[in-house]
């Protein structure tokens, strides 16, 4: 009989968000129980195996699957105060996304990760829109920036709200998971440049470093979280760089210095960055100083436009003038690859889901597939950058 691989049965708990109680209950066994198959001094029966597998929507198999290392650390956008769950959830669905990508790779012949390197923020933005010949305009799309330069983004669903992003600089190169419900288009475009930031400034911290970083986050006597000096420069930098990518100083500074609050709404049609972005990085400019940055954030929200609505890291964040004018982003990289494997190399479609050791709706969840087209017969509407993919020779339909 097949033996459950405890990190995968701990993976699947992580991303459905399960609790131990609730399915020793519906499997009709002690917490207790459940609890040794997570930590691996306990086995359950054939039977069990199965319940367990559809009471987390993944295929028995997966559970049964040894899986290669777990590869490097992972940065969260707005970890630490998430706590463990949520944690786990998105270091799971990163792990999901490469074992698709991993799969795919037996078919199609991906780019080679290009991404700069750089120490500072601004260093880094600059190389950044140097490599993709972006010019001082705005960002057309910054999903797929990332994946011209050989970023894996997928998306995710995050059991809480200010859980919106998560990177892993991988062995085959990085990946990115983002969550898309419930995230403003500008907010997830400005998340997708945060997470590009850590891929491009933060790849010497180590493991040791990053869980140190984390660990040293406290909750005050009022339950306010306080995070560490280290976490808070790394996300310091990652925002950094973030609005400097998407507001270069040459060209949105000369537009933002003559302003005035009210003319942020026509900024933000221009250049697709959330409000308190580009008063921060007026502030980096020089064009702010405190007090300035202060009476624009209250000129902001007092704004009859924008009622104030809970944004990410627990901050209170003014709703987006444009709201839901723009259109969100998605990636299409991977939705790209698995087109190709079916039409051009003759890939079945159940052969990749089962190639990726998970479900069906996992894997269109994690590459941006329609629901349901795994089972179904519609061709995938190409959206991602088809002219960086090959079909590996071996596998070419002739």
């Amino acid at each position: 009989m097949s033996v459950l691989v405890p990190a995968r049965l701990k993976e699947a708990v992580s991303v459905r968000q399960a609790r131990v109680n609730d399915l020793a209950g519906q499997i009709g066994v002690s917490t207790g129980l459940v609890q040794g198959w997570l930590d691996g001094t306990a086995r359950p029966d054939a039977a069990q195996l199965l319940r367990l597998s559809v009471l987390l929507a993944v295929p028995p198999a997966f559970l049964v699957r040894e899986r290669r290392g777990d590869g490097p650390h992972c940065f969260h956008r707005a970890a630490p105060q998430m706590g463990e769950r949520c944690l786990s959830e998105m270091e799971s669905l990163l792990l999901w996304l490469g074992d698709v990508h991993e799969a795919l790779g037996r078919w199609i012949e991906f780019p080679e990760p290009a991404v700069p390197v750089a120490s500072e923020p601004e260093e880094g933005a600059t190389a950044v829109r140097d490599a993709l010949g972006l010019g001082l305009g705005p960002v057309s799309n910054v999903m797929a920036a990332l994946e011209r330069l050989g970023v894996v983004v997928g998306t995710g669903t995050a059991g809480r709200g200010d859980l919106v992003g998560s990177t892993r600089l991988d062995a085959a190169g990085p990946l990115a998971v983002l969550k898309t419900d419930g995230v403003s288009p500008v907010r997830l475009r400005f998340n997708a440049a945060h997470e590009l930031g850590h891929i491009v400034l933060h790849r010497h911290v180590t493991a040791g470093e990053f869980d140190a970083a984390v660990s040293a986050c406290r909750y005050d006597r009022d339950y306010q979280f306080r995070p560490s000096p280290a976490w808070s420069k790394l996300e310091g930098e990652a925002d950094a760089f973030a609005r400097a990518f998407l507001l270069p100083a040459a060209s949105f500074g000369a537009e933002a210095e003559t302003s005035t609050p009210g003319d942020l709404p026509a900024l933000q049609r221009r250049w697709k960055v959330p409000l308190l972005a580009m008063i921060d990085r007026m502030r980096d400019l020089g064009l702010l100083d405190r007090n300035g940055r202060a009476y624009w954030v209250k000129r902001v929200n007092t704004k009859a436009w924008l009622p104030a609505s809970q944004g990410t890291c627990g901050a209170w964040l003014p709703r987006e003038p444009i709201g839901d004018e723009l259109q969100q982003e998605r990636p299409g990289l991977l939705a790209s690859a698995v087109e190709l494997a079916v039409t051009e190399g003759g890939v079945g479609r159940r052969e990749i889901v089962e190639a990726t050791g998970l479900s069906s709706g996992d894997v269109e969840a994690l590459c941006g597939l329609p629901g349901g087209w795994i089972a179904g017969g519609n061709v995938v509407p190409l959206r991602g950058e088809r002219s960086t993919l090959s079909v590996r020779s071996c596998h070419r339909r002739a």
